[in-house]
């Protein structure tokens, strides 16, 4: 939602194209993993400092890690992180 959000807003995509991708999206058999708990804070700081990222960022390292699947981003300190924790990133 927020990756739609950003692209519309920075005109990159219409406000129409962007709902036509989320209900594109609707249909596709989606897991929706557990948002991380206040006992997983501590764990998520220390990942997010070792690799300089926001809390966002280390939030999708996290679940790439955790679920051994591979991570699809183009943003630099994401990729560098997903590299280092020895995660297939998507595209490169």
């Amino acid at each position: 939602m927020n990756a739609i959000g950003v692209a519309v807003r920075r005109r990159r995509i219409t406000s129409d194209r962007g709902r036509e991708f989320l209900e594109q999206l609707a249909v596709l058999n989606f897991k929706i993993d557990q948002a991380p708990q206040v006992p997983d804070f501590p764990h998520l700081h220390d990942l997010a400092t070792m690799h300089q990222l926001t809390s966002y960022d280390v939030a999708y390292l996290d679940l790439a890690i955790r679920l051994s699947l591979p991570l699809a981003t183009r943003d630099g300190d994401l990729e560098r992180a997903a590299v280092s924790a020895g995660i297939e990133v998507l595209g490169k």
